[in-house]
């Protein structure tokens, strides 16, 4: 997202002013990017981001757009509702800057040295610390 916003720079001096208001940190930089997402639509996001960040095993497109569509009963018990279940193009925007798909499979968009391999938790709504 950052990127995209200096990309979108013509001169020096909007490349200066869009320097100046960035977000300071990463925290800040996600909770920009949740707060463009639709607020009908933050819910299933963060779902989908839990999912991605909980499973053992990459998931792919199709599975993420399945997995959307497990809600939880009153009694606490999980259920599949078919009819909740989002379409592959809907998933990619909804989660645009938070989430790459790469050959099917979808992947949160964490930032780590190269090479590294951590294993992320969720701290608390919206946020995941690795």
């Amino acid at each position: 997202m950052q990127l995209d916003a200096l990309n979108g720079c013509d001169s020096s001096d909007e490349l200066t002013i869009q320097l100046q208001n960035l977000p300071p940190d990463l925290n800040q930089t996600y909770q920009q990017i949740f707060d463009k997402i639709d607020p009908s639509r933050r819910g299933i996001v963060l779902t989908i981001m839990q999912w991605l960040a909980f499973s053992k095993k990459a998931l792919t497109l199709d599975q993420i757009c399945e997995a959307v569509a497990i809600v939880i009963d009153e009694d606490k018990h999980p259920r599949f509702e078919p009819g909740k279940k989002w379409n592959r193009l809907s998933v990619e925007i909804a989660c645009a800057n938070l989430v790459t798909v790469m050959d099917g499979n979808g992947f949160l968009n964490i930032h780590l040295k190269k090479g590294s391999h951590r294993d992320c938790r969720k701290s608390q709504i919206g946020t995941f610390l690795c």
